[in-house]
């Protein structure tokens, strides 16, 4: 009996290495290589926009392709990033209504042809809405000193959304739910 209780912590790892092994041999470097099997996912990279990084944080369905939201970094500075997808090709552009530095967390349909998308505008909660060509900064009322930020966004119609975010003012972290 005492020689196999290793008998199974053995076979999971032989399992799994066979697995990633078997990943390895379909993917190049996260750009996609055919098509997805049965009930699988394709992954596509979203072209670079020439910086040290993007984080991308959201996904929302839009028109008739998808937008994707999240965070430029260049060295010390920090932008919106918007990409609109469809039928496999993306275009990625920096989101440049606010300065200096700024972020997406969430974002989400409107059920129109546009979104909204939530953040950070240096310490402050940030709201942003899309009409389908170009970025408009929202309103929204900043909690106080500290540092403040909406992560998640629902939009339910052009002109209506919920976010929800946190405000740190140095002591606790306080929930922020914004309408």
């Amino acid at each position: 009996m005492r020689r196999n209780r290793w008998l199974l912590p053995v076979i999971l790892i032989v399992l799994v290495a066979v697995g990633i092994v078997g990943w390895l041999g379909e993917t190049n470097g996260g750009t996609t290589t055919g098509p997805p099997a049965a009930g699988g996912c394709e992954l596509a990279e979203v072209p670079n926009t020439e910086v040290d990084k993007d984080i991308w944080n959201g996904i929302a369905q839009v028109r008739e392709g998808v937008l994707a939201a999240g965070t430029q970094y260049a060295g010390p500075h920090l932008h919106g990033i918007a990409a609109e997808g469809s039928s496999g090709a993306w275009e990625a552009r920096p989101v440049s209504i606010w300065v200096p530095s700024s972020s997406f967390n969430g974002v989400s349909s409107d059920g129109a042809r546009g979104a909204w998308a939530v953040g950070a505008l240096t310490h402050a909660p940030a709201i942003a809405r899309w009409n389908g060509d170009r970025w408009a900064p929202m309103p929204v009322a900043d909690p106080g000193p500290g540092l403040d930020a909406l992560a998640s966004v629902a939009g339910l119609t052009p002109r209506l959304a919920w976010a929800v975010g946190r405000h740190d003012d140095g002591v606790a972290y306080r929930p922020l739910i914004v309408r």
